[in-house]
């Protein structure tokens, strides 16, 4: 078990029954789910720092290098990054040397605090958004990998397969996990790809699998 899952395996928070307000729209019943009940950002970012192998990353540096010097904004860390958005993120990296060379190196592990602005049902998070995010965070792992092995290149989606499995309640904080499975060089003519098989996962301070991912990647180079 890794240091964050052994942290959600031993800080389960009771539940209660989230009950927003919902206005009487004709044709509509709001659905009923329960909220999990637990650590607050602050804390479960201090729990993670005692228990990662690695340190905290500065993530305010890696988002300026992410996102460049652009005129447009970047969806995820520039538009949605607000008081009622993505609130706060922390992140820690992990790589170890796979036991074949094609085997994945890189583990991401980021904690993000979301406030009430990125909702479908009233209190409930947009699977959209969910997607979303996933997907920008197995983008960064995939970056992170091809920069572990010293190939500079694209990392553009392919596929993305998810499972939602329990709700994503706003006002919360969640833990997402990244993993490469595998990272192989494409047969193709042209200039050098790679195609590179992940999986992540949500989960909230209840330790409830929220959301599941397995995706593929394509890191292009350019001549």
């Amino acid at each position: 078990m890794s240091a964050a899952g052994a942290v959600l395996a031993t800080m389960l928070p009771a539940e209660s029954e989230a009950a927003p307000e919902e206005h009487a729209r004709e044709g509509y019943t709001a659905p009923s789910f329960t909220k999990a009940v637990g650590l607050t950002f602050d804390a479960w970012r201090a729990s993670l720092c005692e228990t990662m192998p690695t340190s905290e990353r500065d993530i305010e540096s890696d988002l300026r290098r992410f996102v460049g010097a652009r005129k447009d904004k970047q969806l995820m860390w520039q538009t949605l990054k607000d008081e009622r958005g993505i609130k706060r993120i922390a992140m820690w990296q992990q790589e170890a040397e796979p036991p074949t060379e094609m085997a994945g190196r890189v583990r991401l592990t980021a904690l993000l605090e979301l406030g009430d602005a990125l909702n479908g049902h009233v209190g409930v998070v947009h699977g959209g958004f969910t997607a979303a995010l996933l997907d920008d965070l197995l983008g960064q792992t995939t970056m992170q990998e091809a920069r572990a092995r010293g190939i500079a290149g694209a990392p553009l989606t392919a596929s993305l397969d998810l499972k939602y499995k329990y709700p994503v309640m706003a006002s919360a904080s969640y833990l997402v996990q990244t993993s490469v499975e595998s990272f192989e060089p494409r047969d193709r003519p042209g200039a050098p790809s790679w195609t590179v098989k992940l999986r992540a996962t949500i989960y909230d301070s209840a330790g409830h699998a929220c959301v599941e991912a397995k995706s593929r990647y394509v890191v292009k180079t350019f001549k």
